[in-house]
């Protein structure tokens, strides 16, 4: 009996492990953000995405899925697709914009993503695991942001991550599709 409970708490760990992890290269991104360093920022947080793609797939493959892990999961999620992408964003592209302004648009990942994280919960205590999800993924939203920070520093110009207008309109409508009702299929692994 012990021995099982032994053994069951092993196969916990190691999802959560995983989700630990997310949590630090979403706080590693944060502390390269802080040092002016958004190439290995963008780095970090997509380790994190990597990591969070398999957190709760093994959880749900070895039979451990709980509510403390997909609330944990979040929780490492608003770290490394809400908190960093809104730091990112802040430091790359609002230095033109008046303080005020900046902040409330660098603050969009944020309110946007943790709003949409915990709508998600509830959808997943409501109704299990769908192909879709209601609303663009807070990972999917982050990687976008990435995806044009290492364009332009590769097409156009090393050191340069793009035209700030561009990417803080990009912003404002990621936040939007973040809430939308729309629906966005899950890519299966």
């Amino acid at each position: 009996m012990i021995s099982n409970r032994i053994k069951g708490s092993k196969k916990r760990f190691f999802p959560n492990i995983l989700t630990i992890a997310n949590m630090f290269f979403g706080f590693l991104s944060i502390i390269k953000i802080m040092q002016g360093d958004y190439y290995n920022a963008g780095l970090f947080i997509l380790l994190a995405g990597f990591l969070d793609i398999f957190d709760g797939k093994i959880a749900r493959l070895l039979g451990i899925s709980s509510k403390f892990g997909v609330e944990f999961d979040s929780l490492a999620d608003t770290v490394s697709f809400c908190v960093a992408p809104s730091f990112l964003v802040y430091n790359l592209y609002s230095g033109n914009l008046p303080f005020i302004l900046g902040a409330i648009i660098s603050f969009i990942p944020l309110i946007c993503g943790t709003v949409r994280l915990a709508k998600f919960n509830l959808d997943t205590d409501e109704n299990g695991h769908k192909n879709y999800f209601i609303g663009l993924s807070t990972p999917i939203s982050t990687v976008t942001i990435l995806a044009y920070m290492y364009f332009n520093n590769y097409t156009i110009e090393k050191g340069y991550y793009g035209d700030p207008d561009f990417a803080l309109a990009l912003v404002v409508i990621l936040g939007i599709l973040m809430l939308s009702p729309i629906p966005f299929p899950k890519v299966p692994l």
